[in-house]
């Protein structure tokens, strides 16, 4: 995506010139198809874990009504798992950890990024971070069992993302071998 980002640029900056909108969009899926890459692909992990999501919280939604164990398997200061946690700690601590997640995921602007760029990247921060915000009453009304998972999971994810983003050479280590069109890609940039 590096790679696309200067010809993306002047396709967007040729198409606010006025040039004819379906010229632009073939060029620019032509550009997509020449580095082997989509749009698209952004959503294809969402995509690819959202049964997994959907049946851990199906199933811990509904653990109370299967195992009636499970009220009375909580700890600390929500000891019924099937109910929503009373001081709605839990709620609260799992939006917490979502946005710090969201905030530590996302990458700073790169080194020269023009003023647009990083306005912009400041408001996608501040649309997901409003977004994950909104899911709080949501949240409130949510089982401690799923809540606990929530914070579990945000909780292991900040850790990951952490050492990935502060241990030098850890994202590399862990990196594996490049796709083809990756390599492609980086045999042709010019080393700096």
């Amino acid at each position: 995506m590096q790679a696309m980002k200067v010809p993306l640029a002047q396709l967007m900056a040729r198409g606010q010139a006025g040039e004819d909108p379906a010229v632009i969009q073939a060029e620019t899926a032509a550009l997509y198809a020449a580095h082997g890459t989509s749009p698209a692909r952004i959503f294809l992990p969402a995509l690819a874990q959202a049964p997994v999501f959907l049946s851990f919280f199906r199933g811990l939604r509904n653990l109370a009504e299967v195992r009636p164990g499970a009220s009375e398997g909580g700890a600390l200061w929500f000891p019924d798992l099937g109910a929503s946690d009373p001081t709605y700690a839990l709620p609260l601590l799992s939006t917490g950890s979502a946005v710090a997640l969201l905030l530590l995921a996302m990458p700073p602007p790169p080194p020269g990024a023009s003023a647009a760029e990083v306005q912009q990247q400041r408001s996608i921060k501040l649309v997901f971070g409003g977004l994950t915000l909104v899911s709080l009453p949501v949240a409130l009304s949510m089982p401690a069992s799923v809540l606990v998972f929530w914070c579990c999971n945000n909780g292991f994810s900040i850790l990951y993302t952490g050492s990935l983003n502060l241990v030098p050479g850890l994202k590399d280590a862990l990196a594996g071998p490049l796709p083809p069109a990756a390599q492609l890609v980086a045999s042709s940039t010019p080393a700096a």
